[in-house]
């Protein structure tokens, strides 16, 4: 083919390279593809095909297919006016033991001149799902005449199982209307509740930008719209906004009034931009609590990492009833018990970041209310899908969500892993806290479980007071744990099971091997089996999530090759105590953790250096089960962790 070197067997597409076992199939390359109408085809494959379509890395809009996966490509009619949606799903693969028997494809939609360049735009293209999972592209014809449209199925990387059955559905759908955004915040287009409307931002001004502003999103250097929404009392707004040009990335920003809009200007001024919701590509939401309707604002915007700076795109928004959960202020009942079946298909986005000591995720989530009696213990425990990625976050009151403050959280690091977060009412009356599950992603919101318990808070296994620091001497006559001679030190290490030189029980049991990391950690186990943890994100006391059973000395993210000066860690011993240092002198910081044979611990801080006063940090103790333990502070500041104190655990 033109531009192609045929292998053997194979035969060249038009600006393709063909691989080896190929032959001039039907659909093998962008000259001779396969005709199709709209439906589906249930049982396609590429196995047998060669390698002819490549896309690199250099085409806009394109999956990057650059791999030696064979390919099949496909034509159809796309009429003026209509969108086509082509999504295509994997079934068994030429090697049936890898990935489960499963493959992973990718898709691309572009015009046969585009085939051939190597360098031109696809009109869509898609590979967000993993190995078994399907993968949908989308092309709207907005021009005057019918586009015969190249459908490419590929295998998105090289390996074992590169080819194998698939299915290609294809449909078609008129486009929406056009409706032009208005050029400024002052001078909005309304845009109507159910409506679906088309616009463009090509040859827009570029009035208002994101950058400065830590509430709007991605709003870059491309021309922008804006239209207005009225969002009925108690009701919620969500506006939905899809790229419909290749390469373009579209961001939508809801604004409450146009004061909140920014400075005007051709330079995308931001002062005093604030947005009350955002998303890319997606959908952005807006409760109305309030007794009467209210109009917002959309900014319509081309994302700062758009690779066209301006293009078409399709806008929905809707207003619905807030169901109950969604949001803090309509909380449900949490019963005590297990739970079953809960999931997010009807719940929103309310809830985002991770400050105050909340765990709030990029999906959606749910709220929940349950009362604590004084002195007990609330313990919530999620069992999501194995694909599922979810938090736990406890508010003092349903206030607090506006101020995304928690008492305690949990998220662990691993996907499908279960949280638990445990909340200790220590006043003298009941508390209605409220519960948030959420979901960290909006690809990983699937089903899970809830299991609540509420009973008296367990004795305390340590009492804790604070000490004036009392360092060893760690000059001499120590043992390098990591660093300085031995293990290069670097972000994140962590030791071996090193045994114990003294007699020693934690929390009543008795404990014979001992672990550290770079991040402050000193683990203990109960014998010489175990996985020492690396975790450099901290954790309050106590947490169900690894890592479990260890003394934070000053557990924090530490990155000793940030320091600059040579650091380490190291150990020293006697009869009746063991010392375990941090030194990190490019820090100018430096803590101790001491074990004693009395079963004694204590955390004496020799030197902290600037920064470092405990915000980022967790200092305490906590068992193996990781459902008791001491904490004398969560990213505080005002709990004394500074140089010349200490803390004592004892039994």
């Amino acid at each position: 083919g033109a531009g192609g070197t045929a292998g053997a067997g194979g035969t060249a597409g038009a600006g393709g390279t063909a691989g080896t076992g190929g032959s001039n199939l039907a659909g093998d390359t962008c000259t001779n593809p396969v005709a199709i109408t709209p439906g589906t085809l249930a049982t396609e494959t590429t196995v047998g095909y060669a390698n002819n379509v490549q896309m690199g890395t250099t085409r806009p809009g394109c999956a990057d297919y650059s791999f030696p996966g064979p390919d099949k490509v496909y034509s159809i009619s796309v009429p003026a006016g209509q969108r086509l949606t082509a999504t295509v799903t994997p079934g068994v693969g030429v090697a049936p033991s890898v990935d489960g028997g499963s493959w992973d494809v990718g898709i691309n939609l572009l015009t046969a001149a585009a085939c051939g360049n190597a360098v031109s735009m696809c009109l869509g293209g898609a590979d967000v799902g993993a190995s078994g999972a399907p993968d949908t592209a989308t092309y709207a014809n907005s021009g005057s005449a019918a586009q015969t449209v190249l459908i490419v199925v590929d295998y998105f990387s090289t390996g074992t199982n590169n080819a194998g059955a698939f299915s290609l559905t294809t449909s078609l759908a008129a486009l929406p209307s056009v409706l032009e955004g208005g050029e400024t915040c002052s001078a909005p287009v309304a845009l109507a509740a159910g409506m679906t409307i088309r616009g463009t931002t090509v040859a827009k001004m570029n009035e208002y930008a994101s950058q400065g502003s830590t509430s709007c999103r991605s709003m870059g250097t491309g021309g922008d719209v804006v239209y207005s929404i009225s969002v009925p009392a108690g009701q919620r707004g969500t506006v939905t906004a899809t790229a419909e040009t290749a390469g373009f990335t579209v961001s939508a920003n809801i604004v409450d009034g146009a004061s909140n809009c920014g400075t005007l200007g051709t330079d995308g001024g931001v002062t005093g931009q604030v947005c009350v919701a955002n998303n890319l590509n997606g959908s952005a939401t807006i409760v109305n609590s309030g007794s009467a309707a209210a109009t917002y604002l959309v900014l319509v915007d081309s994302s700062a990492f758009s690779t066209a700076m301006a293009g078409d795109y399709t806008l929905a928004y809707s207003a619905a009833a807030v169901p109950a959960g969604d949001v803090c202020s309509t909380a449900t009942a949490l019963a005590t018990g297990a739970t079953t079946g809960l999931n997010f298909a009807t719940f929103a986005n309310d809830y985002t970041g991770s400050a105050g000591g909340c765990e709030f995720g990029a999906g959606p989530d749910r709220a929940f209310t349950i009362s604590v009696p004084s002195m007990n213990r609330l313990t919530v425990t999620t069992q999501p899908d194995a694909g599922a990625d979810l938090s736990v976050s406890v508010l003092a009151s349903a206030a607090a969500c506006g101020t995304s403050t928690c008492a305690v959280a949990a998220d662990a690091t691993t996907i499908g892993q279960g949280e638990t977060a445990r909340y200790d009412n220590t006043t003298g009356v009941a508390q209605n806290v409220i519960v948030v599950i959420d979901s960290l992603s909006s690809d990983r919101a699937g089903n899970f479980n809830l299991n609540v318990s509420v009973g008296n808070i367990p004795a305390a296994a340590y009492t804790k007071a604070t000490i004036a620091a009392a360092c060893v001497d760690m000059s001499t006559g120590t043992t390098t744990l990591i660093g300085d001679g031995g293990i290069a030190i670097d972000d994140d290490e962590t030791t071996g099971l090193i045994g114990l030189p003294i007699a020693f029980n934690f929390f009543g049991a008795p404990a014979t091997h001992y672990s550290v990391n770079t991040n402050g950690l000193l683990q203990l186990y109960a014998s010489d089996a175990g996985t020492p943890s690396d975790q450099w994100t901290n954790a309050p006391i106590p947490s169900g999530s690894a890592p479990n059973g260890f003394v934070a000395g000053y557990w924090d993210d530490f990155v000793p090759s940030n320091f600059g000066a040579a650091g380490r860690v190291h150990a020293k011993s006697d009869a009746t105590s063991v010392t375990v240092e941090w030194d990190y002198p490019g820090a100018s910081t430096r803590f101790q953790t001491r074990l004693f044979t009395s079963n004694v611990i204590e955390t004496h801080f020799c030197a902290l250096g600037s920064g470092f006063i405990g915000s980022s940090a967790t200092v305490g103790v906590e068992n193996a089960a990781g459902d008791l333990g001491v904490q004398h502070s969560y990213n505080q500041t005002d709990a004394g962790v500074a140089t010349g104190s200490g803390v004592r655990y004892t039994p």
